[in-house]
């Protein structure tokens, strides 16, 4: 009688227990995507343009919908309505052909801005004395093709000119760049090496040559001239 009871307890038991089982629980987890937009495209650079083949790098940034700006520079596509007067690369780099005025514009995606370039070409010479460590002293010429005021944003302008060094002729050439005033120039015939930069209307460089030889040449004179 006794076992009879038990089993029946036992069963009882068991079948509380499979009763009182827990079942697996799901929960589900949604993602919100924001999508950004492009609400404004703006453009800087040089409107004035002083020197032939001169370089100027202009910039595009983009103001997005969440307030966030992104520099689009190399993604967009830019144009010159007169490429006789300056044309402009893929990432924005603009160079002066004659002297005129043309139209740059970009575009992107689905924003288009643009602004007016003039080229009005103009020359600044610099002449001074040449001193040297070896005691060949001389006089220089050096010409930059555009003019030597700093700006905002990177200019690279053609340098060219010549040595004077106790009866010879070194011809030279380099760039000057506007956004910090500094101009290098190397010469053709013999391996000068000139760095240095402009400031308040005068040049001021240093250079090696062959032999360990340096020295350093001051403009005395600077003469800006219009084609």
């Amino acid at each position: 009688m006794r076992v009879a009871q038990l089993s029946v307890l036992l069963a009882g038991l068991c079948a509380t227990a499979c009763h009182s089982s827990t079942s697996p629980t799901t929960t589900t987890t949604t993602t919100t995507t924001t999508t950004t937009t492009v609400t404004a495209l703006a453009l800087s650079g040089s409107a004035m343009l002083t020197g032939l083949q001169e370089r100027s790098q202009m910039s595009a940034v983009v103001t997005n919908s969440d307030g966030t700006t992104q520099d689009v520079t190399k993604n967009t596509i830019w144009q010159s309505s007169d490429p006789s007067v300056a044309v402009v690369t893929s990432n924005g780099v603009v160079t002066t052909v004659a002297p005129g005025a043309t139209h740059l514009s970009a575009a992107y995606q689905t924003e288009n801005q643009g602004f007016d370039v003039n080229v009005v070409p103009v020359t600044t010479t610099f002449t001074g004395p040449l001193q040297s460590s070896d005691g060949r002293n001389g006089t220089f010429t050096i010409v930059v093709h555009s003019a030597t005021d700093l700006t905002p944003n990177t200019i690279s302008s053609e340098v060219s000119g010549s040595l004077q060094v106790q009866g010879a002729v070194i011809t030279v050439s380099g760039f000057f760049e506007s956004l910090t005033g500094a101009m290098t120039f190397t010469g053709n015939e013999v391996p000068y090496r000139f760095s240095g930069a402009v400031s308040n209307g005068s040049l001021n460089a240093s250079f090696t040559a062959p032999n360990s030889v340096t020295g350093v040449v001051t403009s005395t004179q600077t003469t800006v001239t219009s084609p």
